[in-house]
């Protein structure tokens, strides 16, 4: 972790949602928040193969946001697509988009959706050029003069919210019930026994099923992460690969692990898609506001790098969301 060379004074975010907000960017585009549903079928008919959606959520995490959203539409989960999966305890903006047919609805109470018009395609993970963030950070501390701009690009807690990232570690290596365990203890564990039961399945069945994909997928780049994290404390960089067939040597030469993608199981391929990351990342316009209980920052930081990362620059972070 980046070291400021100072004592760093505590910091609490995400107390409530408003306490963080996330707009995505696209191009030269900063998204505005979604305050009433508009959600109509295009003229012409419900035809279309792909339509474009603006989401609000607040206060719900994205997978949860998104199985409701499924079931408001009538679509199924993996009909919906995203740039990237935003915080649960956050008030966020992002794009989405919904294959195929769909009912004009949405009544969850922590979502508001407009509709954009047609797509071209599914969103790809990282598609967006940014994302912008306005944070409250609750602190007794006067305003600090180091306002730093690069930082060390590590995945942020979001990327491994939900408990036992090794489940993914399981998945690769073939230890299927070490995996269904792993999934048990997680956030995850209710969706696998909700499939099996639905389908009057086993657990490893319900595991492997196109409803599960999403969470299956998700734990194998949790643990993808998790080691990378690891590598960048271990090689200099200024760019590292997941590790997949590629990089598994680099990951085995540095001793974080040893495992043949060869034995990978074919189901989980498009889990390892080629991916490299660099090792700093910088965060663009940063201004710090005074708030009544500390300070609000505002910044940008492109597609894949992580607000509380950065905000571990400057304070000793304390996510008060995982307190509940």
């Amino acid at each position: 972790m980046f070291d400021a060379g100072f004592a760093k004074p505590q910091g609490v975010i995400k107390t409530s949602p408003s306490d963080f907000i996330v707009r995505e960017a696209h191009k030269n585009t900063v998204l505005s928040a979604v305050t009433e549903n508009d959600i109509r079928v295009r003229e012409g008919g419900n035809n279309q193969r792909f339509t474009l959606f603006k989401l609000t959520k607040r206060g719900i995490p994205a997978e949860a946001a998104y199985r409701a959203l499924a079931k408001e539409l009538e679509v199924r989960r993996d009909q919906i697509s995203d740039c990237g999966m935003k915080d649960a305890v956050a008030l966020t903006t992002q794009y989405i988009v919904v294959e195929g047919g769909y009912v004009p609805r949405c009544t969850h109470e922590k979502l508001k959706l407009e509709y954009i018009g047609p797509a071209d395609a599914p969103l790809r993970r990282g598609q967006h050029s940014a994302n912008y963030f306005s944070i409250l950070v609750r602190t007794e501390s006067p305003q600090s003069s180091f306002l730093p701009e690069w930082f060390q690009n590590y995945f942020g807690p979001q990327r491994f919210g939900g408990g036992n990232i090794e489940a993914g570690k399981h998945l690769l290596e073939g230890d299927i019930d070490a995996a269904v365990e792993g999934f048990q203890a997680s956030r995850s564990g209710q969706w696998l026994e909700r499939i099996a039961e639905q389908h009057d399945s086993s657990l490893e069945a319900a595991l492997w099923s196109p409803q599960f994909e999403h969470e299956r997928n998700f734990k194998v780049m949790q643990w993808r992460s998790h080691l990378w994290n690891q590598l960048v404390s271990k090689v200099g960089s200024e760019r590292l690969p997941l590790w997949d067939a590629q990089s598994a040597w680099l990951y085995e030469l540095t001793d974080l692990w040893s495992f043949n993608p060869r034995k990978v199981d074919h189901r989980l391929q498009t889990a390892l898609f080629f991916s490299e990351r660099p090792t700093m990342a910088k965060a663009i316009d940063h201004k710090v506001e005074p708030h009544e209980e500390g300070w609000r920052h505002k910044f940008a930081l492109r597609s894949g790098s992580y607000a509380t990362i950065f905000l571990a620059t400057m304070y000793d972070v304390v996510d008060a969301s995982l307190k509940t």
